[in-house]
């Protein structure tokens, strides 16, 4: 935890990255939208459109076979 509050808070990263006001380019800053989309490339079909639990219900509610209850106090 300290080196990572060192690292956060050393003159460099606060006026480049917090502040935008330094023209060096030690750091890169990434759009998170960028990593959402790479991660999410691999993404099934059967998810793509992302009601998958959704789905299971209706999958489950159409099913003939009958299913254990299980109960908790």
């Amino acid at each position: 935890m300290e080196q990572l509050s060192n690292f956060l808070l050393s003159p460099e990263y606060v006026c480049e990255v917090e502040m935008e006001i330094c023209n060096r380019s030690n750091f890169t800053k990434l759009d998170p939208q960028t990593f959402i989309d790479r991660v999410l490339i691999g993404k099934p079909e059967y998810l793509a459109d992302d009601n998958f639990q959704n789905f299971l219900y209706q999958k489950i509610a159409a099913s003939e076979t009958e299913r254990p209850t299980l109960s908790f106090v």
